[in-house]
């Protein structure tokens, strides 16, 4: 009895063991998979962590602003060049995700924060530094330096050398000009300053003054229109001008037009948030300008204003030949304004043609903005 009652124990404690040790037998291996960065937070690297044997892993490496990714290494040997790599657990392992900083873009980076400060040098060294990069060629900011009438080193050169027009250089030379002894505008006779040649504001009354003052003031707006448009051409040529500039010198003519001049601006390159215009903006002529018309040897034979039209009849004293025409004395002429009257007591004007009298044929209708 003493012997049985001594066996019992190990009879309930051997199967016990016996399915212990066999379940420890069946429990599947572990291994831990780690995975980082070279050099450390150039990049995001995901899939570490424990994974039983035999699992497939993907592992993904995605590099931060400025950098790039290059390859995956193990033990020092590159095992793969995809940004995605994947394994079969088998050991534990540490797989690098290999980095190199991006040196295209780190420059451009820079460049558009020297640009935001109108640091115009600093920008232009970086940019000019960046063109000789591989891939440069497919980036935006480089392909908009190649401006028309203009290759990316000449409008880098010029950005290096400083010679970019802002809305306060346009403004303090538009001052300048106010100084009669300093006419830095080539303009035909006579030759005044833009602010000097500056007509009157346009008011409605203005419309019912007798002929020989509507027609001055029509003379004056010709003119001066001209100078605004040839102002930034003849002063800023071989430059970069930003748009903020040329805006200064649109909000003046649209005191008068009802729209602004139209300047043709070779080359616009979006950079920054900044746009920026190479070379001259100019007149797109040859067209009939009515500034022909006000020359001395023009004879004023009536003007007047009706509703939403000007007209001014002129008789030529000399024959000229222009854009096409030809022009024989005796010939009567006349200028077609639309106007366009506002709320303020003012007016704009807009497009006109000119008429041959004799004929009542239209010779041209011209937009004004075109001047």
């Amino acid at each position: 009895m003493a012997f049985r009652k001594s066996i019992m124990p190990l009879l309930f404690t051997l199967p016990l063991i016996f399915a212990i040790t066999v379940l420890s037998s069946c429990a599947p291996v572990e291994y831990e998979v780690t995975a980082e960065a070279n050099p450390a937070g150039a990049g995001d690297v995901t899939g570490s962590g424990t994974y039983q044997e035999g699992d497939e892993v993907t592992l993904r490496a995605e590099p931060e602003e400025g950098y790039r990714f290059d390859y995956w290494a193990v033990d020092g040997e590159k095992v793969s060049t995809e940004e995605s790599y994947k394994l079969n657990v088998e050991i534990d392992i540490k797989v690098t995700a290999h980095f190199y900083e991006d040196e295209l873009h780190n420059l451009i980076t820079k460049a558009v924060a020297a640009l935001n400060e109108k640091n115009w040098e600093e920008a232009g060294s970086y940019l000019d530094e960046a063109r000789d990069l591989p891939g440069a060629e497919d980036k935006p900011i480089l392909k908009g330096a190649d401006a028309k009438n203009a290759s990316g080193e000449e409008v880098l050169y010029l950005l290096k050398q400083g010679k970019v027009v802002t809305g306060e250089q346009v403004l303090a030379d538009l001052e300048r000009l106010k100084d009669k002894n300093e006419d830095i505008i080539y303009e035909f006779p006579p030759y005044k300053s833009l602010e000097e040649l500056r007509p009157a504001e346009p008011r409605v009354d203005l419309l019912e003054q007798e002929p020989e003052e509507l027609l001055n003031w029509f003379k004056d707006l010709s003119r001066w229109r001209t100078k605004i448009q040839n102002f930034p051409g003849s002063l800023y040529r071989e430059k970069l001008v930003l748009e903020e500039g040329l805006d200064v010198i649109q909000a003046r003519s649209k005191q008068y037009l009802e729209r602004p001049v139209a300047l043709l601006l070779p080359g616009k390159w979006e950079v920054g948030g900044l746009i920026f215009y190479y070379s001259t903006p100019h007149s797109p002529g040859p067209l009939l300008r009515d500034s022909l018309f006000f020359e001395p040897d023009i004879k004023i034979v009536n003007a007047r204003a009706e509703k939403d039209k000007v007209f001014i009849s002129l008789e030529l004293k000399e024959a000229f030949s222009f854009a096409g025409y030809d022009f024989e004395p005796g010939e009567q002429y006349q200028l077609i304004y639309d106007i366009y009257r506002k709320e303020d007591g003012t007016f704009r004007v807009g497009d006109y043609a000119i008429k041959d009298l004799k004929t009542g044929e239209v010779l041209e209708q011209l937009s004004i903005s075109m001047f």
